[in-house]
């Protein structure tokens, strides 16, 4: 495996298109364009600040894999981020952003799913 490290140029080359990149460290795959963009069928979000991508399973626990260099998921590599022992230099506020952004994601889904 290799971990995932962006480059200046993937970061170039991301801004362009994704302007906000730069500003808030993440960026959402678009679902259906890439097979790595789900896992069970949940929605990931890649973290461009992290190297990883971060999921809400079916019980909503907060699980992460490392992305590839070519932004690919590394599967076969999850966890959760509740068993994360070591937090010193983590950007918790930049991790509670993409948590909340997964949240929001999640119950706005379920909303739009309801019944009338």
């Amino acid at each position: 495996m290799i971990p995932f490290q962006p480059s200046l140029c993937h970061f170039i080359k991301l801004s362009t298109i994704f302007p906000f990149v730069g500003k808030i460290g993440y960026i959402t795959g678009v679902i259906g364009t890439h097979p790595m963009e789900t896992i069970s069928g949940f929605e990931m979000l890649l973290s461009l600040h992290f190297g990883m991508y971060f999921w809400l399973n079916e019980y909503d626990d907060f699980c992460y894999c490392p992305a590839f260099e070519d932004s690919t998921a590394d599967h076969d590599n999850w966890g959760f981020v509740s068993e994360w022992d070591e937090l010193e230099g983590v950007d918790l506020d930049k991790l509670f952003t993409i948590h909340r952004h997964l949240v929001v994601d999640k119950v706005t889904q379920e909303y739009e799913n309801m019944p009338a």
